[in-house]
C-alpha cells in the first residue's frame, strides 16, 4: 500500500464532514411554516422562548415552563411589552409566542408549555382582555362555565331554582321532642312493701286527688299501725306520769328531779309518736290493707304494677300527669347554642299537625351534655285539648332575629371560590356564570343575598361543586373561560 492513503483517506473524511455541517447549517437557517389563520409571532420574544441565544439555564419558569424573563403570569408587568410587539393572544392571555392552544406544533417541538388554564381577566384596550395582576386577587367577573352540552350537564346532575325575593328569619332549627311536665306529673308508690291485691285504674283513666288507685296487702302496715297504737298509749302514760309527778312536787312530796325525769320521757314519747303518726297516716287503710290514693288530677300515663306482685316501698307503680301543660326538649349544638337565650320565640313543627306550635324558651341549660355534646331547652306548650303526646318528635325554629327582605337562596347554591362566596347562574342551556355574591344573612338552610344576584336568574343549587371544579382545573365538560359577550 501506497503511503499516499492514509493522507487521501483523511481528506475525504474531512470532506464529509464539512458537507454534513453545511447541511446542518442549511436546516438551520429555513424557517418553519407560519400558522394557519394566526399572525406571525415577533422574532424577539421567539427567539428566547425557542430556546434561542436569549435562553439561559438559569432563566426557567419551572410553573409554567418558560423563560422566567418572559413569564407573564410570574411577572404581569410583561403583559405591556408583549402587546406593544403585537405578540398577546387576547383569548387566552398569553403571549401568541407561547400560546399552544392556537399553536399546537409549539407542543410537538417540545418549546412550549401545556396549555395553562385561563387566568382572570379584566377587559383591556381595544376589546382585548389582559391578566389580572397578583394585587387584585379573585374571580374575574364574566368567568363562565361552559359545559360541552346539555346532556353532559345531566350527567353531572346540575340542577336550578329560580331565585325569589322574600323575607328571611334568622333562625336555628334543632330537633325537638315532647315530654310531660315534670312539675305536673306525680309517681306513685305504696311506702311500705306489699301484695298488690287489686288495681282500680288502667292507663288513660282520668282521677281526681283522692281517688283509690291500687290495694296493698302489706305486713309491713300492719306493724307500722301496731306500733302507730303503742306509740299513743305510751304517750298517754308519760303525760299522766308527768301530772302526777308535778302535783306531788307542789306537795313537797316528790323531788324536782323527779319532775324533770318525768317531762323528758314525755318529751320521748310524743316525737316518738310524731314519726308514727306520719308513717301511719300515709297510709289508708286498716290493719294489713294499705289502700293507694292519687295525690293530684291528671291522667294515669303509666302503670308498673299487676295484681299479685311484690312490690318495694320505693318502687314506683303509678305515674299521674297533668296535661294542660306540655314541654318541648329542643337538643341545641353546642356550637349554636351562643345564639340562643331565654324569651327567643319557637315555632315547633310536629307530624300531623297542620299548623306550627308558638312558644319560647322558658330554660336553657347550663351545661353541654358529655355524650351529644348538645345542651338542652325547654319550651312551655299549652296543651287544652290533650292532643300532644309525650316523646312526639319534631323540629324546632328559634327566632334569632327580625326577618329580612331580599334575594334568598338555598344554601346549597355557595360554592367558595378563592375566599370569596360564589354562585353558578345559568347563562343558557350548558352555560354557567359564576358571579360573586355578598351575604346579608345566613341561616341553616338558606342565605339572604346583599348582592350579585338578581330575581328570575336562574341558580345551580345541584352540581355547583362540579362547576367550581372545572373552574379550578378544567376536569370536567369543555371548561371555563371569561365571558365574551
Amino acid at each position: 500500500m501506497s503511503r499516499s492513503t492514509p493522507v487521501r483517506r483523511g481528506v475525504s473524511i474531512l470532506a464529509a464532514l464539512l458537507a454534513l455541517a453545511a447541511l446542518v447549517g442549511a436546516c438551520s437557517r429555513r424557517e418553519a411554516p407560519a400558522p394557519a389563520a394566526r399572525p406571525a409571532t415577533p422574532s424577539a420574544p421567539a427567539a428566547s422562548f425557542h430556546g434561542g441565544p436569549a435562553a439561559h439555564p438559569n432563566d426557567w419558569c419551572g410553573s409554567h415552563g418558560v423563560p422566567e424573563s418572559e413569564c407573564t403570569r410570574c411577572n404581569p408587568e410583561l403583559i405591556a411589552q408583549f402587546q406593544a410587539r403585537h405578540d398577546w393572544c387576547g383569548e387566552h392571555s398569553v403571549p401568541e409566542s407561547q400560546c399552544a392552544a392556537c399553536h399546537p406544533e409549539l407542543l410537538r417541538q417540545g418549546v412550549a408549555p401545556p396549555r395553562p388554564r385561563s387566568a382572570p381577566l379584566e377587559p383591556g384596550e381595544h376589546g382585548d382582555r389582559t391578566p389580572r395582576s397578583d394585587a387584585s386577587a379573585g374571580l374575574a367577573p364574566g368567568t363562565t362555565v361552559r359545559l360541552a352540552s346539555p346532556a353532559v350537564a345531566a350527567q353531572v346532575g346540575v340542577e336550578t331554582v329560580t331565585a325569589t325575593t322574600r323575607p328571611l328569619v334568622d333562625e336555628v332549627a334543632v330537633p325537638a321532642r315532647l315530654a310531660f311536665d315534670p312539675t305536673r306529673l306525680a309517681r306513685v308508690s305504696a311506702r311500705v312493701p306489699g301484695v298488690v291485691r287489686a288495681m282500680a285504674v288502667g292507663v288513660g283513666a282520668v282521677v281526681r286527688p283522692g281517688d283509690l288507685l291500687l290495694t296493698l296487702d302489706s305486713a309491713a302496715a300492719a306493724a307500722t299501725r301496731a306500733d302507730l297504737d303503742a306509740a299513743r298509749t305510751r304517750t298517754r302514760l308519760t303525760e299522766t306520769a308527768l301530772q302526777r309527778s308535778r302535783t306531788l312536787q307542789a306537795e313537797g312530796i316528790d323531788s324536782r328531779a323527779s319532775v324533770e325525769h318525768a317531762e323528758a320521757e314525755h318529751a320521748a314519747a310524743r316525737a316518738s309518736l310524731a314519726g308514727y303518726v306520719a308513717a301511719g297516716t300515709a297510709l289508708s287503710g286498716s290493719g294489713r290493707t294499705v289502700r293507694v290514693l292519687s295525690p293530684r288530677a291528671g291522667v294515669v300515663v303509666a302503670r308498673a304494677a299487676a295484681v299479685g306482685q311484690q312490690v318495694t316501698a320505693e318502687e314506683v307503680l303509678v305515674e299521674v300527669a297533668d296535661l294542660s301543660r306540655m314541654w318541648a326538649i329542643l337538643d341545641v349544638p353546642d356550637a349554636q347554642a351562643p345564639r340562643l337565650s331565654v324569651g327567643q320565640s319557637v315555632a315547633i313543627e310536629l307530624d300531623g299537625f297542620a299548623a306550627p306550635l308558638v312558644g319560647t324558651i322558658a330554660f336553657l341549660a347550663p351545661m353541654v351534655d358529655p355524650h351529644t355534646r348538645t345542651v338542652e331547652a325547654r319550651v312551655e306548650l299549652a296543651n287544652p285539648d290533650g292532643r300532644l303526646r309525650a316523646n312526639t318528635f319534631g323540629r324546632a325554629r328559634v327566632t334569632v332575629a327580625a326577618a329580612s327582605e331580599g334575594v334568598v337562596l338555598p344554601r346549597d347554591a355557595l360554592q367558595r371560590v378563592e375566599a370569596q362566596d360564589v354562585v353558578f347562574v345559568e347563562r343558557s342551556p350548558a352555560v354557567y356564570e359564576a358571579r360573586v355574591v355578598t351575604i346579608a344573612r345566613r341561616t341553616t338552610d338558606d342565605v339572604l343575598l346583599r348582592e350579585g344576584v338578581v330575581p328570575g336568574d336562574r341558580v345551580v343549587t345541584t352540581g355547583g361543586f362540579q362547576l367550581k371544579t372545572e373552574i379550578l382545573r378544567d376536569s370536567i365538560g369543555a371548561g371555563c373561560c371569561p365571558d365574551e359577550g
